[in-house]
């Protein structure tokens, strides 16, 4: 995938949507938060 501004911009929306989520739902959970963080980081360096 090009990393245009486009994309770019989608990309970090949809960050900020899931953080959001995350601190309100998996964010109490220990196991859920590593399982989060470790999917999260290989989505990213996937872009």
């Amino acid at each position: 995938m090009e990393l245009n501004p486009a994309n770019f911009n989608r990309a970090s929306n949809l960050t900020k949507v899931r953080d959001n989520i995350f601190k309100n739902t998996v964010g109490k959970n220990q196991e859920m938060k590593k399982r989060y963080l470790t999917k999260h980081t290989l989505l990213l360096e996937a872009l």
